[in-house]
C-alpha cells in the first residue's frame, strides 16, 4: 500500500491549536459556532465545552440539544468548539475542554496510556458514508492499479475503502492512497478525476451523487469502526460525576427527540448546515436518524476491535483490556431516570 500526503500540517501546542482554530471558526462560519453566554454564570449554570473535528450532520444533536434546552435544563451552559482530535487529547487531561467526540481516535488515546474514558455513543453503527467512482468506472474489480483519495491515513474514509475493496476482491496494496486536508478537497479531486474512486462523507455524497457519480458501497454495510460520542478524563468523572451524568441525560434527551420529531428535526438540519435545499435536508435526517443510537451504549467488543486495528497499523497498547477503556456506570445513571 502506498500513502502520500497531499498536505502537511504541523502539530502545534494545545494553547496555540485552540486559538488558531477558534479564529477560523468565527471568521468562516459564526452562525453556526456556539459560545457561552454571558449571563451563564448568574442563571447558576455549569460552562461545559464539548470539542468536535468538523461542523458536519453527524454532531447537529449537540447542537439542537442545546437549542431545544435540554442541556439549559440540566444546569449546563454548552459550548461546542471546533478542534482537530489530537489537540484535544491534552485539554481533556488538563481540564481545559471536558469533551471529545471521535471515539476511535480517543479509543487510541486510552490505550496509549491517556487517562480517559469514552461514556457514550450517539451512533449505533458507523457514519453514513458512500463508496463513489469517477465517470467511466463501473465496478470496484477495476480500481485495480488505481488512485483512491482520503482524507488521513488511518482514518475513517480510508479504513472504510480499505473495507470496501477488501470485500470486493482488491487488496489495499493493489491501489495507490492519496490523502486531502478534507471532504471538500476530496469531493473536487474526484469531480476533477485527480482520483477515481473515494468514500464520501454527508453531505457531499449527496452533491457528488446529483452530479451522475456512481455510488457503489455504503460505508456502514462494510465498516463500523468509527462512532462519535462523548470521552473525557478519569479526573472529571471522579471529581464531577453529577455533571457528566446530566451531560449524557441531555444529550439522550436529545437523540430520543431526533427519533420522534422528523420534521422539526429536518427543519433544524435545513437552517444549522445551511443545504441548498429541502431534499438534501431529508437525506441528511434520514442519514443521522439511521445511524443514531437509542441508549447510547457502547459495547467491549467494538473497542477491542479498535485496538486489534491499532496493532495491525503498528502500535502496541499499553491499555488493552476494553473495560478500563470504557467507564459506562454515568450512562446508566442517565439511562435511569428516562425509562430505558
Amino acid at each position: 500500500m502506498i500513502i502520500r500526503k497531499a498536505a502537511v500540517v504541523s502539530r502545534i501546542a494545545f494553547v496555540a491549536g485552540a486559538l488558531l482554530l477558534l479564529v477560523n471558526t468565527f471568521l468562516l462560519v459564526p452562525l453556526n459556532v456556539d459560545t457561552a453566554t454571558p449571563t451563564a454564570a448568574a442563571a447558576g449554570l455549569q460552562k461545559v465545552v464539548v470539542t468536535i473535528p468538523a461542523m458536519t450532520v453527524v454532531f447537529v444533536p449537540f447542537y439542537l440539544g442545546k437549542e431545544l434546552g435540554f442541556y439549559k435544563g440540566e444546569g449546563i451552559d454548552l459550548e461546542i468548539m471546533i478542534m482537530r482530535s489530537d489537540v484535544v487529547s491534552a485539554g481533556l487531561v488538563s481540564g481545559e475542554v471536558h469533551y471529545g467526540t471521535p471515539l476511535s481516535n480517543y479509543v487510541h488515546a486510552a490505550a496509549a496510556g491517556t487517562p480517559i474514558k469514552l461514556v457514550m455513543s450517539i451512533q449505533h453503527k458507523g457514519e453514513y458514508t458512500e463508496f463513489m467512482m469517477a465517470k467511466g468506472f463501473t465496478s470496484i474489480e477495476q480500481l485495480k492499479g488505481q488512485i483512491i483519495g482520503i482524507t488521513a491515513r488511518n482514518g475513517n474514509l480510508h479504513l472504510i475503502s480499505i473495507a470496501i475493496l477488501k470485500a470486493h476482491g482488491v487488496s489495499e496494496k493493489e491501489v495507490t492512497f492519496i490523502s486531502y486536508p478534507g471532504a471538500s478537497e476530496l469531493m473536487y479531486a474526484l469531480e476533477v478525476g485527480a482520483v477515481k474512486a473515494a468514500t464520501m462523507p454527508p453531505p457531499y455524497n449527496i452533491f457528488m451523487s446529483r452530479k451522475g457519480f456512481r455510488i457503489l458501497g455504503h460505508g456502514p454495510d462494510y465498516y463500523y469502526g468509527h462512532l462519535i460520542g462523548l470521552v473525557t478524563s478519569e479526573k472529571y468523572i471522579r471529581d464531577s460525576r453529577p455533571a457528566v451524568v446530566a451531560m449524557i441525560r441531555a444529550t439522550l434527551r436529545t437523540l430520543r427527540y431526533i427519533k420522534e420529531n422528523p420534521t422539526e428535526s429536518t427543519d433544524f438540519i435545513e437552517k444549522h448546515q445551511r443545504t441548498p435545499d429541502r431534499e438534501v435536508a431529508k437525506k441528511l435526517y434520514e442519514m443521522m436518524a439511521d445511524i443514531g443510537s437509542k441508549d447510547g451504549d457502547i459495547t467491549e467488543q467494538w473497542v477491542q476491535d479498535r485496538l486489534v486495528e491499532m496493532k495491525q497499523f503498528g502500535g502496541t497498547p499499553k491499555v488493552d483490556d476494553p473495560r478500563k477503556i470504557l467507564d459506562l456506570g454515568p450512562l446508566q445513571e442517565a439511562r435511569a431516570g428516562l425509562k430505558y
